[in-house]
């Protein structure tokens, strides 16, 4: 019983850890397309992928912040 909690648990954090690389790596992405659109001068895209690549960063900070309890 012990160990089937256990192995649920260690499942369950590999599996927030997982979602929370993924969003790592979508915040990343949206800050090279922010940068881009830095560099073509279009503040519309560099803003909204901004925006996006901060909402990233908060599930990420989610997912970890979950996985540690």
């Amino acid at each position: 019983m012990v160990i089937t909690y256990l192995l649920e648990r260690n499942f369950d954090l590999l599996d927030r850890n997982r979602l929370a690389l993924t969003y790592t790596e979508k915040m990343a992405a949206c800050i090279s397309a922010s940068i881009d659109a830095c560099d073509h001068e279009d503040r519309d895209r560099a803003n909204h992928f901004s925006k996006m690549a901060l909402r990233h960063a908060m599930q990420v900070e989610n997912y970890l912040a979950s996985a540690s309890h």
